[in-house]
Formats: structure tokens, sequence, C-alpha cells
């Protein structure tokens, strides 16, 4: 009868334990999901991914963001949504490529490359674009405990890791 106890406990963490797993892993999966679609929004030009994943108290930074607002991050569903009207007055014809997505826990890391058309290129007129420029990056965010964003930081350069892989692999 002992025995049986303990195999019955046994089988229960065991279920436990399987469960869990199972749960943690469609939350990472929804996270990778999130960060996806709010990265291509952002840098796509659709403000309402912002109020869809973010936090209301959500914060992006790039280093760039320094020199460009004088301050490192922006902070806010508001002044996110208007950097995303910026940026899309700016940048034409994107293509965002997610080259890679890692999930572990609240926090994803997406690899991502990025190429566009500057709308203020300053050619033979007004409604010219300047050549498509390219750049890449490294994004790492943050989830709060219902699945919202809280935190974008990232890094980028051109041609960024991926495009620096591929540069790499074509000169062997």
């Amino acid at each position: 009868m002992k025995a049986m106890k303990h195999k019955n406990i046994i089988a229960i963490f065991l279920v436990g334990l399987l469960t869990s797993c199972s749960s943690h892993d469609q939350t990472e999966e929804r996270n990778k999901n999130s960060a996806e679609a709010f990265f291509r929004g952002v840098y796509g030009g659709d403000s309402s991914v912002v109020t869809e994943f973010g936090a209301e108290d959500i914060a992006l930074s790039y280093p760039i963001f320094q020199t460009l607002f004088n301050s490192p991050v922006i902070e806010g569903q508001k002044e996110i949504e208007n950097f995303i009207v910026r940026f899309s007055t700016k940048w034409k014809d994107q293509e965002i490529t997610i080259n890679e997505a890692i999930a572990e826990g609240n926090t994803v890391v997406l690899v991502w490359s990025f190429k566009a058309r500057d709308a203020f290129y300053e050619s033979g007129g007004p409604s010219d674009l300047g050549p498509n420029k390219s750049w890449g990056g490294i994004t790492v965010y943050h989830f709060d405990e219902v699945g919202k964003i809280k935190s974008e930081f990232g890094e980028e350069s051109e041609p960024g890791p991926y495009g620096r892989i591929l540069t790499r692999e074509s000169t062997n």
C-alpha cells in the first residue's frame, strides 16, 4: 500500500512537471510572437501595436535615441506612438526580417535586419526617395506577468549582426 502511495505521488509530480513545462513553453512562444508583432508594427508604422502588446509604462531604448531625442529612452505608450509616426514618415518601403527569435521565461531576444528608403533624401525633387539603406541589430524584450511588453532595448549597426555573418560566409 505504501509503495502504491509513492507511485501515485511520483505520477502526480510528473504530471504537474509536464503541465508546468508545457505552460512555460506556451508563454515563451506567445512572448516570441508578441515581440515579433510589436517590432514589425513599431518599425513598419502600425502604432496600434503599442496598446495591443505594450504595458502602460513601456520603455524603448537604443543608443541612437540619445542623438535623436536627447534621451536614451522613450517612455510611455503615447510617446512611443509619436515615435512610430515620426519613424514611418522618415522611412518608406520598409523591409523587416526577423533572423532569429529566442525566448526564455519573460525575456525575448530578436536578431533582426531592416531595409528602407529615406523619405527626406534630397535628390531631384520632393517626392524622390533615397536609395535603400540597411541595418540590423539585437533587441531584448521584457514582459510583465500578464504578457505585456515592459521594455525594448537594443543595439543596432550597419550592416547588423546577421549581415556581418552573411558577409563573412560569402568571403570564405
